[in-house]
């Protein structure tokens, strides 16, 4: 979690209690290789961060 914070803070300043907030609300997955994050004609609803491996 603490590389993605590094990178939105390369963007804005987030304050510790504002990172508690957005940290409360994420949900960390892990997918099997070749398994994919997001299928064709579907509508998300969702954010994804990579913080890991290729994309």
């Amino acid at each position: 979690m603490e590389r993605l914070r590094i990178k939105l803070e390369e963007k804005v300043t987030i304050s510790e209690s504002e990172w508690e907030f957005i940290v409360s609300r994420l949900e960390v997955k892990t997918y099997k290789k070749k398994e994919f994050l997001i299928k064709s004609n579907t509508i998300e609803n969702k954010i994804h961060f990579i913080l890991e491996g290729v994309f």
